[in-house]
């Protein structure tokens, strides 16, 4: 077999058994053995190149016969066969935590050209009726069948996920980034195609927070999206909702993000809710002096929360980078240089 030929059956074990893996792994539905297929494949491919690539280099080289190919057919076609059996459901079709659900995009709204809004179909048969926990904070989290990455997104109300409810639309916000692998790859879909998701999982928990606690929404960019959600919920149970401070930092007016649904929601929460933008063109970035005079006092009666949201690099600004397994890691940043307290600071 000349040297060509070697390289194209290399290649030809390789990619087969990738196609087979990653096939077969998103009919599992479970993020860990996708994992685990991806692995899977990488060892299997990794064994037959070097199988083929380490033969004695001489005039006298034995090649694989065909008869060995064709056990590598077979076991391959065993590998596939095992797969597909892993891969059954063997759960209800609810869309859960430990579950993907295939869902299907029914609509692309275009804010700009960078950024839009995702519309996903979500069937009634895919809810549980405990989906939604009022006052909670919740992401989803959506596959890159690509490069097999996992991201979570936050969607702007979590009205679709409740059972009772004839909303059947989530809606996602996300911005195209170029060196974000999972907005390119969303921003690539259009309507009719389909996601593999999970969720929903708690981000972080309101109900935690005494009933006079001042809620103080720091964010930029699509960051405003778990803002939006807690307005949406509290919107729905007046009876339980705190004083809201919306400070909305954006470049400039063209930077501000769904501008029509936050005036709505200021509309139906009334005095409970105070917005404020923030542009940076016009008005320079943050300083400490300002977040004092928004915030408040550190030491104010009234206890406060202050959670932060945005792109990681605004973050950092104001309350300190996060640690390595992305929790809050130590309060930094202009707030703490206020003198706020990491009891009074949440990294969204």
């Amino acid at each position: 077999m000349s040297e060509n030929g070697l390289m194209t059956l290399q290649q030809f074990l390789r990619g087969s058994i990738r196609r087979q893996a990653t096939r077969y792994a998103f009919m599992t539905d479970r993020p860990q053995r996708m994992l685990v297929a991806a692995r899977h494949c990488r060892r299997i491919s990794a064994e037959h190149a070097r199988q083929l690539t380490t033969a004695p280099q001489s005039a006298s080289r034995q090649w694989p016969s065909p008869h060995w190919l064709g056990v590598g057919a077979v076991l391959s076609g065993l590998t596939t066969i095992w797969l597909y059996q892993q891969g059954k459901p063997k759960q209800p079709g609810y869309l859960s935590a430990t579950y993907f659900r295939r869902l299907t995009i029914n609509a692309v709204d275009k804010i700009n050209e960078d950024t839009s809004v995702f519309s996903l179909e979500l069937p009634t048969d895919h809810l549980a009726p405990s989906s939604v926990r009022p006052e909670a904070l919740q992401s989803i989290h959506v596959i890159q069948p690509e490069l097999q990455i996992e991201r979570p997104l936050t969607p702007l109300d979590l009205d679709a996920l409740d059972a009772h409810s004839s909303n059947r639309q989530l809606r996602l916000l996300v911005r195209r980034y170029e060196d974000g692998e999972m907005s390119k790859y969303l921003h690539r879909l259009g309507v009719g195609s389909q996601l593999f998701v999970r969720g929903p999982t708690d981000t972080y928990s309101l109900a935690q927070l005494p009933q006079s606690t001042r809620i103080i929404f720091l964010v930029a960019g699509t960051g405003v999206t778990p803002a939006i959600q807690a307005l949406h919920e509290y919107a729905r149970t007046p009876d339980i909702s705190p004083q809201i401070d919306l400070i909305y930092c954006s470049r400039d007016e063209k930077a501000v993000y769904l501008r029509d649904e936050l005036e709505e929601l200021k509309a139906k929460l009334g005095k409970r809710l105070t917005i404020r933008h923030h542009l940076v063109a016009s008005s320079g970035r943050l300083t400490i002096k300002q977040l004092k005079r928004i915030c408040g006092s550190p030491n104010a009666a009234k206890p406060i929360k202050i959670l932060v949201c945005g792109p990681e690099s605004m973050v950092k600004e104001l309350a300190g980078p996060r640690a390595l397994d992305r929790s809050d890691g130590p309060l930094g940043g202009l707030l703490a240089q206020a003198g706020y307290s990491a009891f009074q600071v949440k990294k969204l």
